[in-house]
């Protein structure tokens, strides 16, 4: 699932955004880091980055090697299996491409290459059966492996209850066992279909925990068994459903501790769920001696992605100390192990649909996800210590000096705290 849309990518050592806004996948300037963790059955490691292509590790994590061959982008979205480990991956603006050799060499397949592959996903019943979420352009699927695609973001006929995806952005799938399909999007929540029919209807009943609205931003679905699935949310905690997603409730153990904490990935563990937030590290189930959510020795900075291999091994990316890994598979204490970060301060918050990124003493802004940057001359402030934007203000906080922009940057003023400002 393609964190672009729900997880923000800022390639730096430390991470900030403010709690109550929406986040979405920007390219900042230079950055090259982890965007999509994943593994197959034979814990093979893969490792795909956001302008690195694709690194592969046969060692836990420990060491990685980059596999590129035939890979014509290097901006990688998703990584997808088969049950015969044929791999699949999803590319900014690349379409997909296929491995049917552990990433030694990558074969385009035939898909529009002028569309963002932002999710991929292999049915767990049928190998050939492979839906690939993009952004703004619906969801597409194959029947024959790859070879061909069809679009199905508009059911056949529709009787006024269905809805359409074709506008929406697409960021997690999942198949529930009695063939319900699920889609996860960025901005209008979960929708589902039952027995493949692809005859689209709204599934966010019961998301509206927190009394300010459904779900809108999901990040993951797990399947845990026959009557459980697990979804993750950027907006309203992590939710379950034990009928295919036609009714959510909030995770049990009730997930309190965890509101507010925007969860981008987790795994599923003996013990229950092991969760990475997008600001505040990863949590962990506790069970006694009192139930409730802790924190594990990462409590700050953004996680991208967590998994876990065969023995137990939690491996995850964070943004303030690359790859990470929990040996004991409880999710508390992690220690980095390879793929370090870029050693440079960011700082990054949105105005409505735009991107604003203070790095390397510098303030930039984006209105297309990060494809264009345009430096904010007439910013002076260097590096700060929080950025912001709350009631039409821009803030850029640095110790006891406070900048103020009314229009996006263009213009600045400076105040300190206490004078009346």
């Amino acid at each position: 699932m393609y964190r672009i849309l729900l997880l923000l990518i800022i390639g730096a050592s430390y991470f900030t955004l403010n709690a109550t806004e929406t986040v979405v996948k920007v390219k900042a300037p230079e950055y090259e880091g982890v965007n999509v963790l994943k593994s197959n059955s034979s814990d093979l490691v893969f490792a795909g980055t956001w302008g690195s292509g694709v690194y592969i590790s046969s060692d836990g994590g420990a060491n990685f090697q980059a596999q590129n061959n035939g890979l014509n982008s290097l901006y990688i979205n998703d990584i997808a299996f088969d049950s015969q480990e044929n791999v699949y991956v999803g590319t900014q603006g690349d379409g997909i491409f296929k491995s049917t050799n552990d990433g030694n060499l990558w074969v385009r397949l035939d898909f529009n290459t002028n569309l963002n592959v932002t999710s991929v996903y292999v049915s767990p019943f049928d190998d050939n059966t492979v839906y690939a979420g993009t952004y703004g352009s619906g969801l597409h699927y194959s029947t024959d492996g790859g070879a061909t695609w069809s679009d199905i973001s508009r059911p056949s006929e529709n009787n006024g209850l269905n809805s359409v995806l074709e506008s929406r952005h697409i960021t997690a799938i999942s198949i529930t066992p009695d063939s319900t399909i699920l889609v996860g999007t960025y901005g209008d929540g979960a929708y589902r279909a039952e027995k493949l029919s692809y005859s689209w209807r709204n599934a966010n009943s019961g998301t509206n925990t927190s009394g300010t609205g459904s779900t809108e931003f999901i990040n993951q679905f797990e399947v845990i068994d026959n009557n459980t699935i697990l979804m993750a949310t950027n907006d309203n905690g992590l939710f379950e459903s034990d009928n295919a997603g036609l009714l959510w409730s909030q995770y049990q153990p009730l997930a309190d501790s965890l509101k507010g904490k925007q969860i981008t990935s987790f795994v599923y563990t003996d013990d229950g769920a092991v969760v990475g937030t997008k600001m505040h590290g990863i949590w962990y189930y506790n069970p006694l001696p009192v139930t409730d959510w802790l924190p594990s020795n990462l409590r700050r900075f953004g996680v991208v992605d967590i998994i876990k291999l065969s023995d137990g091994t939690l491996l995850a990316y964070n943004y303030d100390r690359g790859l990470i890994r929990n040996t004991v598979g409880d999710g508390k204490y992690w220690e980095n192990i390879s793929l370090p970060t870029r050693d440079s301060e960011s700082y990054i918050t949105s105005i409505v649909d735009d991107f604003v990124l203070n790095i390397n003493d510098k303030m930039f802004i984006t209105d297309d996800l990060g494809e264009t940057w345009t430096e904010l001359t007439n910013y002076t402030g260097g590096m700060v210590n929080r950025l912001k934007y709350t009631r039409g203000q821009l803030i850029a906080v640095k110790d006891n000096i406070v900048s103020l922009s009314a229009n996006k940057g263009q213009s600045w003023a400076n105040t300190t705290p206490g004078d009346g400002n």
